[in-house]
């Protein structure tokens, strides 16, 4: 797989995943269904950036243990390994670069309209720097690529922190000077779905329900 990498990792739409603060805005139901709408849009976004490859990392449930929500075609996926999402992370970052990524983008799902510039922006970026993010404005990153292996990934906690600045610090504690792109905003409330909506001409939106889970036989 030579070249570069843009990994989205997926959980499974269900109340217990998605973000909570999605879910206090919204409702459960309606959060899921805005997060399907939110995590397909950002897929459209990765594969649209050419010369690219896009891996789909997924954490499924029993009610969807495929990506036939995301994608009719069932696009496969690589299947998310850890106990924790730092864990995930690493492992799905690791396996994209042990089979030949030269740079691999983790695109956060909750982050559908991030420029594509800025996307290879940040692999120009990563031929000088081991590590890039991409910031929000509440701390958190929609964006984190890096060209190597970086431990201090897998140990990371990120639920609850300040991202941005520990990750800042992890890296250069590692004497790695990481580059830094603007900042933009994740899609995890009603205020930054409405903002979404507006930036591509919307009004009041109506997501499109998750397809029914298929049924056994």
């Amino acid at each position: 797989m030579e070249g570069n990498s843009i990994l989205l990792p997926l959980d499974a739409p269900a109340p217990e995943t998605v973000a909570r603060t999605l879910a206090d805005s919204f409702g459960q139901e309606r959060a899921c269904d805005i997060y399907c709408e939110i995590a397909r849009a950002s897929y459209a976004a990765a594969k649209a950036v050419r010369g690219v490859r896009t891996v789909l990392s997924y954490l499924p449930n029993s009610r969807y243990p495929d990506l036939r929500w995301l994608d009719d075609e069932d696009p496969g996926f690589l299947a998310q390994k850890g106990a924790t999402i730092g864990e995930r992370f690493h492992n799905s970052a690791k396996w994209c670069l042990e089979a030949g990524s030269t740079g691999v983008l983790v695109l956060s799902p909750y982050a559908p309209g991030v420029p594509e510039q800025w996307l290879r922006d940040a692999f120009e970026k990563l031929k000088t720097t081991q590590l890039v993010i991409g910031p929000t404005g509440d701390g958190h990153c929609y964006l984190v690529a890096m060209s190597a292996q970086l431990p201090f990934l897998s140990e990371y906690p990120w639920e609850g922190r300040n991202t941005r600045d520990e990750l800042v610090e992890h890296a250069k504690r590692m004497r790695i000077e990481p580059a830094i792109l603007p900042e933009f905003y994740e899609v995890k409330d009603e205020a930054s779905y409405r903002k979404w909506q507006a930036s591509m001409g919307k009004g009041e939106a109506f997501p499109a329900p998750k397809p029914e889970p298929k049924r056994k036989s």
